[in-house]
């Protein structure tokens, strides 16, 4: 279900984004699968979506398939155009979290 209004869409697309994207390895991760979902189910189209966050479609058509993924502050902007469906920490890898884990594990 996608609720999107106006105001919420202007509101996305003046929060200027400077970078679109970190390219991935050869893992993708979950937050691809997620966001491919979403846009498969929603009533807008991809060209619509990547304006609503100030993006480009081929960005998010870079973030939908795994091979780039958006930067934190574009990954929330979709956690808030998405109702928390693709959320933020969904662009992370299995690899990162690892790591993160054990970075707090240390500290």
């Amino acid at each position: 279900d996608c609720n999107l209004t106006t105001d919420s869409l202007q509101g996305l697309a003046r929060r200027k984004v400077y970078r679109y994207g970190v390219p991935m390895n050869k893992q993708h991760p979950p937050g691809a699968a997620r966001l491919d979902k979403w846009l498969s189910s929603s009533a807008h189209s991809a060209a619509f979506i990547a304006r609503a966050i100030g993006a480009k479609p081929p960005s998010l058509s870079q973030w939908r398939s795994g091979k780039v993924r958006p930067t934190r502050a574009v990954a929330a902007k979709l956690e808030v155009l998405t109702d928390g469906f693709v959320r933020e920490s969904d662009w992370t890898t299995a690899d990162e979290r690892a790591a993160a884990g054990v970075l707090r594990e240390l500290a």
